[in-house]
């Protein structure tokens, strides 16, 4: 019974928490502001189109034709030219502290004799070097550079100081000088002075002159000197040329009766070029009644006058033709003979002479 009174006690409360009205909770609403997105339209826009400019078209340009035998460039000689050189070389060097320049010419009245020559460009350098030290050492010395005494065929040299070492040096060492200051004072320590020369570009034909010459000089001549930049050295008949002084002497132990022009030396210059005229065939006369091989006298005789041009710059007197025999220089002719730098290639029949 008790059981029942509180069930039914339950469902009262029950049902009276049912009609008790609940207070509602108002919880405020956030506003927030309304964003308007703009409204997307698709427009076509025009955008400024770029025209493609059209590639150049590729040109095969043309490679340079390659001239293999390019002609000889033109060198204008003197007026009193009677040369056909068919051997040339040049040296432009600078030959223990001196720039030097020099030029081997061979003449084509030795293209049946001569087939080549060739000489290394320092030991033509020396040969120019001695030929200029030879003429500025008789301007030092006077003119008294050999002394010779004869006794029948005998003939005996005294070159004095000429052959110390010691001169020749303090030749180059002014003479190196000189082109590096450029000062006058400097060049009159090395000026070549009465040294008789023909000139080629004036016509008169073969007409010695003295002058007073500065060697090697690279500038503008000083009033009363004449400069010369290269030297030439000339192998040529004398036959074949009008501008050397004929000998009277073939070789220094032989006296010709009459002149002979195959031993002929010449100095003549062009404007800044100071050339010697060489003959080579001193002594061939006298080769038909020798064993000796005539190529090796030959080049004996090339030696040897390659060695001789300072003397003969030193000595000439200008007199055509010349009564003596002004020697060489020997310490020069036996380094040349000995090095065996110089080869001279030689067609052997045709060098006896008749």
């Amino acid at each position: 019974m008790k059981t029942k009174f509180i069930i039914v006690l339950i469902l009262i409360v029950i049902l009276l928490n049912a009609c008790v009205p609940v207070e509602t909770i108002s919880v405020p609403t956030s506003t927030y502001p309304t964003i308007e997105l703009p409204t997307q339209t698709s427009t076509n826009t025009t955008f400024a189109t770029s025209t493609p400019k059209p590639l150049p078209s590729a040109t095969n340009t043309p490679l340079p034709t390659i001239d293999k035998h390019p002609p000889i460039p033109t060198v204008i000689r003197p007026v009193e030219w009677d040369l056909e050189p068919f051997i040339e070389k040049r040296v432009d060097t600078v030959w223990n502290g001196v720039r030097i320049k020099v030029n081997l010419l061979v003449d084509s009245s030795y293209q049946g004799i001569i087939d080549s020559l060739s000489i290394p460009d320092l030991l033509l350098a020396e040969v120019a070097a001695k030929a200029i030290y030879g003429a500025w050492f008789k301007n030092t010395h006077y003119m008294d550079i050999i002394r010779y005494y004869r006794s029948d065929w005998f003939w005996e040299y005294d070159y004095g100081e000429y052959a110390q070492t010691g001169k020749f040096e303090e030749f180059l060492g002014l003479w190196q000088k000189a082109q590096e200051s450029g000062e006058f004072s400097d060049w009159t320590q090395v000026r070549l002075t009465n040294i008789r020369a023909n000139n080629l570009d004036d016509g008169n034909g073969y007409n010695q002159k003295p002058y007073s010459i500065l060697p090697m000089y690279f500038g503008e001549p000083f009033e009363g000197y004449l400069g010369f930049d290269q030297f030439s050295i000339v192998l040529v008949k004398g036959s074949a040329t009008e501008y050397t002084s004929d000998s009277i002497y073939i070789t220094p132990k032989f006296k010709n009766e009459g002149v002979s022009r195959d031993t002929g030396t010449g100095t003549n210059y062009s404007e800044e070029n100071l050339m010697v005229y060489l003959s080579l065939n001193s002594g061939l006369e006298f080769l038909s009644d020798s064993e000796i091989n005539p190529a090796t006298v030959f080049k004996d005789n090339t030696w040897k006058r390659l060695s001789s041009m300072g003397f003969w710059l030193a000595i000439n007197n200008g007199a055509d033709p010349t009564d003596f025999y002004y020697g060489y220089d020997e310490d020069l002719f036996s380094r040349l003979k000995s090095l065996g730098e110089m080869d001279v290639t030689i067609k052997q029949e045709n060098i006896i002479a008749p």
